[in-house]
């Protein structure tokens, strides 16, 4: 997979084609978490989880409530902490990227979590989608339908 990836790339002019397939030429940030973790959000983008530091909730642009899934390392410290609230102030950021999520019993939860900083995201995110309305502060409902 990594040798047709590599074609593709060279391809489309994006890797420099050399002699070879050698991938490691063109890995040479691969040890450079921040930009790791820009690729990741610049590639899986809307799939992103807001830590809402007043209500201690996780939201998604879809879900205004998600978990971690229990086999997510992050839901270890739901586990410690006994509560999935006291877990979110816990974060050292207000931003996660998700690879997968799913629903069970009411409840969605995210799996393959990655914490990021919030300029990674404003950075590298699709900034003016960002502020979704599943991210913002709930409208009041008007009753009746009016």
């Amino acid at each position: 997979m990594r040798t047709q990836l590599l074609g593709q790339l060279r391809a489309i002019g994006f890797v420099r084609a050399r002699g070879g397939s050698d991938i490691r030429d063109v890995n040479l940030n691969s040890e450079n978490w921040a930009v790791v973790k820009a690729a990741l959000v610049a590639g899986m983008y809307p799939n992103m989880v807001h830590v809402n530091r007043k209500t201690s909730l996780l939201s998604t642009n879809r879900e205004k409530k998600v978990h971690f899934h229990p086999t997510s390392v992050l839901s270890q410290l739901q586990i410690k902490e006994n509560s999935s609230s006291k877990s979110a102030q816990t974060l050292p950021t207000d931003w996660l990227i998700y690879d997968e999520m799913s629903r069970g019993h009411r409840m969605a939860s995210v799996r393959c979590c990655s914490m990021v900083t919030s300029i990674t995201v404003a950075v590298f995110a699709a900034g003016t989608k960002l502020l979704s309305p599943a991210l913002q502060e709930p409208a009041v409902q008007k009753r009746n339908g009016k």
